[in-house]
């Protein structure tokens, strides 16, 4: 960002059982990082479900910061379970968008 920005990230995240055996969901972290700037945790789950056969889960998180200029990452990270496929949709733009 070329200055102080006020902004909103929405994160949500579906897991799907891939079919392979017995869905078990564990933990997930995005976070919102920089060099400059302390880490913004945008989301974090940690879960126990379980379940066999066809099964969506989702969680999702809407965060509003206002960031010093500079350049930022979300990053997926501490991901854990096995047998599903992981989806990831993300959104960064301006709180109050220019008129």
């Amino acid at each position: 960002m070329e200055k102080e920005t006020d902004i909103t990230v929405f994160v949500a995240v579906d897991l799907r059982n891939n079919g392979s055996g017995r869905f078990k969901a564990g933990v997930f972290d995005v976070t919102l990082k920089s060099e400059d700037y302390p880490d913004a945790e945008i989301l974090h789950h940690a879960t126990a479900d379980s379940s066999w056969g066809d099964f969506l889960w989702t969680d999702h998180n809407l965060a509003k910061l206002t960031l010093p200029k500079g350049s930022y990452q979300l990053i997926l990270s501490k991901v854990s379970g096995k047998n599903y496929a992981l989806r990831l949709d993300t959104a960064v733009y301006p709180t109050d968008p220019p008129q």
